[in-house]
């Protein structure tokens, strides 16, 4: 109960923009679930900590590991592969792979809708509109639509790398 608390705290601070204290945060639950070889909770915070390193905008010196692919596949955990899709999406677009990036964010879109994840497809959405503006086209129908999924939720503030 503890690790996992600590690891969503740390996915806070993240979405909040602060990348240190996320960092500080996701050390010990890892530490705690890889003790008791909890597979799928060290690659839920795994995911996390990628997400909060695709946050700093360090897309250049980071990417998605296959390794943590393939965990996450056998898993077999819907949400967390369409986590990972979007996670990888987002550092595509910051890299410019627009294409592949396109690509990515609709699978992961596609994947946390037909799943019921309106907080993730939403995600999946803005990520998309920036990529859609990277190659030019109009961005604002999958930003409107994120929007409206985050405001039925109740998300009052849009993560700081999402705005």
């Amino acid at each position: 109960g503890v690790a996992m608390a600590t690891c969503y705290l740390g996915r806070l601070e993240a979405l909040r923009g602060n990348i240190a204290e996320a960092r500080r945060l996701f050390a010990e639950p890892l530490e705690r679930y890889e003790q008791i070889n909890a597979s799928s909770f060290i690659v839920e915070a795994e995911i996390y900590r990628l997400e909060a390193e695709a946050m700093a905008g360090n897309p250049n010196r980071i990417g998605v590991p296959a390794e943590l692919l393939e965990r996450t596949r056998r898993i077999g955990d819907p949400l967390l592969t369409a986590m990972l899709t979007r996670i990888g999406a987002w550092l595509a677009c910051l890299q410019g792979r627009y294409g592949e990036s396109q690509t990515m964010s609709t699978e992961a879109f596609e994947l946390a809708d037909s799943i019921g994840y309106p907080y993730e497809a939403a995600f999946a959405l803005r990520v998309r509109g920036t990529t859609k503006a990277g190659l030019h086209q109009d961005p604002q129908a999958d930003r409107d639509r994120a929007r409206i999924l985050f405001e039925a939720l109740g998300v009052v503030e849009l993560p700081a790398s999402l705005t």
